[in-house]
């Protein structure tokens, strides 16, 4: 009995970084394909459309950080109950939260960080258009510091927009975190009728 009890201890303790090998790799993975993306995207795109590009994409980590922190602080019984009365979304919703580890790492760290690359590279893109613009009040004097003035300016501002929606976003997640976690299972629902795929998030015991 003492040599399987000992076989099991190693394994339970293996899992935890596994996924967080899985997490670096898949995170490496996506932000490098999603970077060269939006660099060669946003360098085709005239002020506007990129400056819409790029709230967007502040959105899209905004709202993923909330997903994380509502997963995270979500009440299981009351995904329980609405599971146990069969409501879609309700048992990926429940799901979720039985594996808020994965899930709050996916969405506040793989997607954060893909948010966080891809707004740098979009931001730079528009750097370069607002320099554009200012014309003559840069290309006068020091230009070269004039201009890492104006991209360290942008940078600061989508950085500021960033940590202050998420801020805000943090307050609302916990206060409606079910609300949430059930928006973002129905979503899980709907992606996996359309994809075919039978699991979600795999329960390690």
């Amino acid at each position: 009995m003492e040599s399987n009890k000992k076989d099991d201890v190693p394994k339970r303790k293996k899992k935890p970084m596994n996924w967080a090998i899985k997490a670096t790799v898949i995170t490496f993975v996506i932000s490098l394909f999603l970077g060269i993306f939006a660099d060669v995207l946003s360098k085709n795109l005239s002020f506007v459309p990129a400056l819409l590009v790029l709230v967007f994409i502040i959105l899209v980590g905004i709202v993923a950080d909330m997903a994380g922190i509502a997963i995270a602080t979500a009440d299981e019984k009351t995904l329980n109950a609405m599971a146990a009365r069969k409501i879609r979304g309700a048992k990926e919703a429940l799901s979720l939260v039985k594996n808020a580890e994965k899930a709050t790492s996916i969405f506040n760290d793989v997607i954060g960080d893909i948010a966080g690359i891809i707004s740098g590279a979009t931001g730079a893109t528009i750097g370069v258009y607002v320099i554009k613009m200012l014309g003559d009040a840069i290309s006068s004097g020091n230009a070269p510091v004039k201009e890492l003035f104006v991209l360290s300016i942008l940078s600061a501002l989508i950085a500021s927009f960033t940590v202050g929606g998420k801020a805000a976003g943090k307050k609302y997640a916990i206060r409606n975190a079910e609300k949430i976690v059930y928006l973002v299972g129905k979503t899980v629902h709907v992606f996996k009728r359309i994809t075919n795929v039978k699991t979600w998030f795999k329960k390690e015991r």
